[in-house]
């Protein structure tokens, strides 16, 4: 459903990743710190020789600010979740219904929406009820046009 580069992929891949829309900086998290909001890449001083995903840690004074994507399908519903080690959802936020996706047009031989957008979250990690050592997966989700209008017709909730 995203395009198929991510900011951290421009970081470590060893050879260039090809983006579908023309940039690079597509499809990461945004974690708000004590002192700031920073794109979430890993190692926040040196990028180091392979991305160390067994090493990432976060505190529970932190919290999932915002993700940055560019779909490459229409979605349905825009959303992002926190899951604890077992894959249970602990935490989730639909953030927008019916997002249209990059198009283009043969009139004026050009590509439309391709821009990345970067959409609100604001969980503290605190509010979760984790403690030290607890694993969790923060992400984001997009669910095609198909699946949303499915799911809504199904549990009688009405399509907005």
């Amino acid at each position: 459903m995203f395009d198929r580069t991510s900011l951290i992929e421009a970081k470590y891949a060893e050879e260039d990743p090809i983006p579908y829309f023309d940039t690079y900086v597509t499809n990461y998290l945004s974690l708000s710190y004590p002192d700031g909001v920073y794109s979430f890449v890993g190692n926040p001083y040196i990028i180091e020789d392979t991305f160390p995903a067994d090493r990432l840690a976060i505190s529970s004074l932190d919290g999932f600010d915002s993700f940055t994507c560019t779909p490459i399908r229409n979605v349905g519903t825009l959303g992002a979740a926190v899951t604890n080690e077992t894959g249970k959802v602990i935490w989730a936020k639909e953030i927008r219904r019916y997002l249209s996706a990059p198009f283009y047009d043969d009139e004026d031989d050009k590509w439309y929406n391709t821009d990345p957008k970067t959409y609100k979250v604001g969980v503290d990690f605190s509010d979760l009820d984790l403690v030290e050592g607890d694993r969790i997966t923060i992400g984001a989700y997009a669910l095609p046009e198909y699946y949303t209008a499915e799911y809504l017709r199904r549990n009688e909730l009405p399509l907005q």
